[in-house]
């Protein structure tokens, strides 16, 4: 039997499907929505419960490793709706100015990476691929979707400046061993993709040649 919800402050309907393992068009299809963007707090919609997204495979078959796949496309949504969750805890004025600073500047920066590129997963869930609307710097994209250092060359055949020296790093190039294609351009509908587990995890790789390297 389908679950009725209340969405709250904050709420979109990516970070709902996610949570309940559906799509947007499904909760679209089931409430009569129109315009994704077009909720507000106090609305009741409701959870169409045991319909499956056209784009689940047989590999998303355990609910939860298709929870975090979905969960981690939409990062930004579930960052958001954190920060919300602390402004309702917030007790003073001045916490509740610095997070809602914070909510501000969340949102300007996933407005900026719609603005930027397409974000979705691959038909296996085994890839978050992104398609840039405008060429764009490897390093800018990288931030910008907080990809950690590495995963970019890790799963895409793309030219780089750097080669991978062993322990053996010459002087000269310290710290670019984290960098993926410093001076390579992502192209206007050119599609790279990341492993979920590579997106927001900034530092990760860095942490990791940090400890092989010493």
């Amino acid at each position: 039997m389908p679950d009725t919800i209340t969405i709250t402050s904050g709420q979109t309907l990516s970070q709902i499907a996610s949570q309940y393992g559906v799509s947007v068009n499904e909760l679209k299809e089931a409430n009569n929505i129109k315009d994704a963007d077009n909720i507000k707090a106090g609305q009741k919609i409701t959870i169409p419960i045991g319909q499956e997204s056209a784009q689940k495979s047989d590999k998303t078959e355990n609910k939860e490793d298709y929870n975090y796949e979905r969960q981690k496309l939409h990062y930004m949504d579930l960052k958001i709706s954190d920060k919300y969750a602390e402004l309702a805890e917030a007790k003073t004025p001045e916490d509740k100015a610095k997070i809602q600073k914070e909510i501000n500047e969340l949102k300007a920066k996933q407005a900026k990476q719609k603005e930027t590129a397409k974000m979705e997963l691959d038909a296996n869930q085994d890839y978050i691929l992104i398609t840039p609307n405008k060429d764009i710097n490897v390093e800018d994209l990288k931030k910008l979707f907080d990809i950690e250092d590495g995963a970019v060359k890790s799963h895409n055949e793309l030219d780089y400046d750097y080669v991978y020296y062993g322990d053996d790093v010459p002087t000269e190039l310290e710290g670019r061993q984290y960098k993926d294609y410093s001076n390579n351009t992502i192209k206007k509908g050119q599609t790279i993709k990341v492993r979920p587990s590579e997106i927001d995890n900034q530092g990760a790789w860095k942490e990791f040649w940090n400890w092989a390297l010493n």
